[in-house]
């Protein structure tokens, strides 16, 4: 079960691991990652992880755009009964000001859910309403005010650039898992800045970042590894362990360069 609600969790999370993404949207390229999901012990590969961030202008003006996320998670394991598997699904819209709108689709050993979200008046918010095999027949809807929570995990796929200065740099914030509708707390510090060599990497990786965030869910706990771009190459917690795939992602210099 932990891994289930860690990976899901993950499926929001990915690559900038403290962006706190406020009005207005921050300046992103596209790119793509993808991910080996790795067994929190040993070095079995489970599954994996992609996800796409883009300039979205087909519903925005072209000289105010918004971004469009698509992302999939798939694993699977053996059980005492048989395999567990597991895949998941989005598409999320941001708007021009992070207004935030999703469609989720989720499949769980042949059982299938749906969660779609939308902004909550002019004042902020989201309303999400979750449809799906073992939900009543009508869909059970949601609903968060903006006071109750500071970003949603879909925030954390807007890359944010690390360097020296950033090191012993605590972020706090109420984060909301738009999958689970849970609000969690959480810490991101910025422990260390430099070369250092990941788990399961046969060398050391030069100018990254090491960010350990703690939360009141234990299956938020985890410590990643970022480039100076803001990109994570590898993340560690207690259900599961994401590795970057280099040749299988196309994760162009961010922020122009800057390193702030």
């Amino acid at each position: 079960m932990l891994i289930c609600m860690s990976l899901a969790a993950m499926a929001h999370a990915s690559l900038a691991q403290v962006s706190m993404v406020k009005n207005p949207l921050p300046e992103t390229q596209n790119y793509e990652a993808a991910y080996q999901i790795i067994a929190p012990l040993g070095e079995s590969v489970v599954g994996h992880y992609r996800v796409v961030v883009k300039r979205e202008t087909a519903t925005f003006q072209q000289t105010d755009p918004g971004y469009l996320q698509q992302a999939e998670i798939e694993f699977s394991y053996p059980t005492m009964f048989g395999k567990y598997h597991y895949l998941y699904r989005d598409e999320v819209i941001y708007g021009p000001m992070g207004e935030v709108s999703f469609t989720i689709h989720e499949q769980e050993n042949g059982k299938q859910r749906t969660r779609i979200g939308r902004p909550l008046g002019a004042s902020g918010g989201m309303i999400i309403e979750s449809t799906g095999d073992g939900d009543s027949e009508t869909p059970s809807m949601q609903s968060f005010p903006a006071n109750l929570y500071d970003l949603t995990l879909f925030s954390l796929r807007f890359p944010k650039p690390c360097s020296a200065e950033r090191v012993g740099q605590v972020i706090h914030s109420r984060m909301l898992n738009a999958n689970t509708g849970q609000i969690a707390q959480m810490d991101s510090e910025y422990v260390s800045f430099g070369k250092a060599q990941p788990p399961t990497f046969s060398a050391p990786v030069a100018n990254i970042c090491l960010i350990v965030t703690k939360s009141d869910r234990r299956e938020m706990n985890k410590r990643s590894w970022v480039t100076q771009d803001g990109y994570l190459l590898f993340e560690d917690s207690p259900a599961y362990r994401l590795k970057l795939s280099p040749f299988e992602s196309a994760l162009p210099p961010q922020h122009q360069g800057a390193r702030l």
